[in-house]
């Protein structure tokens, strides 16, 4: 198997050679030599030397591995050796993706839904398009969606300075080479390539989805131990994640393949608000609609008129909607009905 990987990804780098307009530049941070694997030279390369974007990056017992054109040949480099050419800035290590004992792993944000409810059918709430198609086309050899070696819990981003690479579920993916990155106050705002958008279950609408080798803008907003990503703009959410370590995506993957986990093994990832509001009670300040998700497209479950009296459960994400920046909100109403909210509607407002 890894004999077969290997040699699809030489043919997908191979055809890069002929796409010289399309190349992205980086640049070598630190004197290293390329990795040496089945088609694959180990050479020197020196601080500050120009490489080439190829194909698509990958994990391997060496570490994270980026194939890059240079030298008229194609070589495979440790990913933490190379950043773009011209950025501006890089992103911060504790975001990074990591490989070994301190190997971190940005996984969808439902995540903590999953464990918080102890059931792994929470997944169909976020997933239900993709995960109910399956169970559809159920069969013994691809087994249930919890089954799959590709079900949701591997259904996550791989962040390095050059390459941003999301997966999901069914094999749906997307790709991204990096020219530019720029830190602003709350995350950064990243200039891309797209080398590969393979993605039919999002909130995106079709007519937003980036063409291969075309230019993008990835915005990335980070909220203490959670990320969420956009395409060109705040209405096109690509995904929201969480960072967590080993020990809570072992607790992830224990839930899914045999519903049962430990959560005293775990810590809870956080967001950075005032954790004093859980539990209080807002009241409406205009008609507002309770939603199933933190998400403006998502199920409507019914419509809070002004002045209606809530109950905070928890504190989401923050968005800003009408020109008004504030978070989303879990709520429950005096009726017992519970979902999210936008608070920039609520008093006092998150």
């Amino acid at each position: 198997m890894k004999r077969f990987v290997c040699f699809c990804i030489f043919f997908l780098a191979l055809g890069a050679l002929f796409a010289k307009d399309d190349r992205v530049e980086w640049e070598i941070v630190e004197d290293t030599y390329s990795i040496e694997m089945e088609h694959y030279k180990s050479i020197f390369f020196r601080k500050g030397e120009t490489v080439y974007s190829s194909s698509d990056a990958f994990f391997t017992s060496a570490g994270y591995i980026v194939p890059v054109f240079a030298k008229d040949d194609i070589y495979c480099l440790n990913i933490d050796t190379i950043i773009p050419k011209n950025t501006v800035d890089i992103f911060d290590k504790k975001i990074l993706s990591k490989t070994g004992s301190d190997r971190m792993y940005w996984l969808r944000d439902y995540f903590v839904d999953i464990l918080k409810s102890g059931n792994r059918d929470t997944a169909l709430q976020f997933e239900k398009k993709s995960l109910t198609e399956w169970e559809k086309n159920y069969n013994e050899f691809d087994g249930h969606w919890y089954q799959h070696p590709n079900n949701p819990v591997h259904n996550c981003v791989d962040l390095s300075n050059v390459v941003i690479r999301i997966s999901g579920i069914s094999g749906q993916l997307s790709s991204y080479f990096i020219k530019n990155i720029k830190r602003i106050p709350g995350g950064y705002n990243v200039y891309a390539r797209c080398y590969l958008w393979r993605v039919d279950d999002t909130f995106i609408d079709e007519n937003q989805f980036p063409q291969k080798d075309s230019d993008v803008l990835l915005l990335l907003r980070i909220d203490g131990d959670y990320l969420d990503i956009f395409l060109n703009n705040e209405g096109n959410r690509i995904g929201s994640f969480v960072l967590v370590d080993t020990a809570f995506y072992k607790q992830c993957e224990n839930q899914i393949f045999k519903n049962t986990s430990d959560l005293s093994k775990i810590t809870w990832p956080r967001r950075d608000y005032d954790s004093a509001l859980i539990g209080s009670t807002g009241k409406t300040t205009d008609n507002l609609r309770l939603r199933s998700m933190q998400e403006r497209k998502s199920h409507a479950i019914t419509t809070l008129v002004k002045d209606t009296s809530v109950d905070l459960i928890d504190i989401g994400r923050r968005e800003t909607i009408d020109g008004i920046n504030s978070r989303w909100v879990q709520v429950k109403t005096e009726t017992g009905e519970t979902g999210w909210c936008f608070g920039g509607y609520l008093d006092p407002r998150p």
